[in-house]
């Protein structure tokens, strides 16, 4: 068979086909003589043929597809790759639940801290019932013990401070008053009650501008506290008391001029404090006399030759020079009138300036009238201030009788007082406290 030119090479191509073109008539013609089992076992052969090519299409297809879409093998389970991959895979799952746990753990400890929380608190305000108790009783030592259980149970709470700082003002501890007042005042900025408490410690520690600053302190948070007015005023006293002014004329310049640093710019001042640098110039006999006078004389003067053209005006500004006047009263059917000081100091030194003083052509008969006037009661702030007023010259009489002060609660002027303080008798005429 030639194969080199084109007529040989079609020459074996129509020689096969003939070929199987015979092969395939030979074949029917086997086909018909075969039996029916033959031509069964043929059929499933085909079928089986049939079969095996649609697999092998089936399969060219889908590396065809994979081509196409470029796609990644899929991974063997069985590799080393496969298996790294899961292994970091189920720690993630763990830690989920790990965390989930935590959480649970954290949230059973916070409701344990915070019952126990609650127990202390309870317990605390069982301490501060107990300590207030123990104040009505007047046992302040006890009372600080209780307070500071209760504080040290709950440190946040500012009442327990501020109840402290209360009792160790009374027991004239005024440096440690004046700490928890402080942490009080931090605690609650907004509570009046911690500036008082502040104000009355450092007024126990003579620091009167401060305590004067704390008590408004107390205004500005509650307007209606009179407590405070009259802590202000007493104050503002002591401040002129110390640079040398009486108590008489502070309270009058205080009327006047309504604070301290207008008392100190006003002309009058220089000339109030030279008189009275004068008269403390006097010697030991005028104070003598004078101390004699506080404890024997009254606070009242009986003035004389009053006529109906002398007002009440005119009588109070002339003796309010002298000091402060309690009231005056005008007997206008007598011709006289009585006016009623707050020192006897100072009703002694009127008296002898005022005496035979030519009023609308008339001159005054002055003199202690038969039956004495006393004051009736004195508030805490004038008591304190009249003690300071005693302390402002300096005193030589001895400690003879006792302190009245003392024997109420107790006296804040200590071993300064010019009255006897007896040990056993602090605190013998002391009154139920008040909250």
């Amino acid at each position: 068979m030639d194969f080199e030119t084109a007529e040989g090479i079609r020459s074996c191509r129509n020689e096969i086909m003939h070929k199987k073109d015979l092969n395939l008539q030979e074949e029917d013609i086997n086909s018909d003589d075969l039996s029916e089992d033959g031509q069964s076992r043929q059929k499933a052969e085909k079928r089986r043929a049939k079969k095996k090519r649609q697999r092998e299409r089936k399969k060219l297809e889908k590396k065809k597809h994979l081509e196409e879409n470029e796609q990644e093998p899929e991974w063997d389970v069985n590799s080393a790759f496969v298996a790294n991959a899961a292994s970091h895979i189920r720690p993630k799952s763990r830690n989920k639940l790990d965390k989930k746990h935590s959480a649970n753990k954290e949230n059973e400890e916070k409701v344990e801290e915070d019952d126990c929380t609650n127990s202390l608190i309870q317990r605390a305000r069982r301490l501060a019932e107990q300590g207030i108790n123990s104040v009505e009783e007047g046992n302040y030592t006890k009372a600080i013990g209780l307070f500071s259980e209760a504080i040290r149970l709950d440190p946040k709470d500012y009442r327990y401070f501020g109840n402290r700082s209360c009792c160790y003002e009374q027991l004239e501890l005024y440096s440690k008053a004046l700490m928890d007042a402080d942490i009080s005042i931090q605690l609650s900025a907004d509570c009046p009650k911690g500036y008082f408490r502040k104000g009355r410690a450092l007024k126990g520690c003579n620091r009167y501008a401060e305590a004067e600053d704390a008590f408004k302190m107390v205004l500005k948070l509650d307007e209606e506290c009179k407590e405070a007015l009259e802590e202000i005023n007493a104050c503002q006293v002591l401040q002129l008391m110390n640079h040398g002014f009486t108590q008489g004329q502070s309270f009058h310049l205080l009327e006047e001029y309504r604070s301290v640093a207008a008392v100190m710019e006003a002309p009058i001042s220089a000339k109030v404090l030279q008189e009275n640098m004068k008269l403390d110039e006097t010697g030991e006999e005028e104070l003598l006399f004078l101390n004699e006078l506080s404890e024997t004389q009254s606070c009242s003067l009986w003035v004389g030759n009053v006529t109906d053209q002398i007002t009440e005006k005119q009588l109070r500004d002339l003796f309010q020079c002298y000091g402060e006047i309690h009231s005056i009263r005008l007997l206008g059917e007598r011709f006289c009138a009585f006016v009623n000081f707050k020192c006897p100091i100072v009703t002694a030194r009127a008296l002898e300036a005022l005496q035979g003083k030519e009023v609308e052509n008339t001159r005054l008969l002055i003199r202690y009238p038969d039956k004495p006037y006393r004051l009736l009661a004195v508030s805490s702030s004038e008591a304190q201030t009249k003690a300071a007023a005693a302390n402002a010259k300096k005193k030589l009489t001895p400690k003879s009788s006792e302190c009245i002060y003392w024997r109420q609660n107790s006296c804040t002027y200590g071993d300064k007082c010019r009255y006897r303080h007896i040990p056993e008798n602090k605190g013998i005429d002391r009154k139920q406290w008040k909250s």
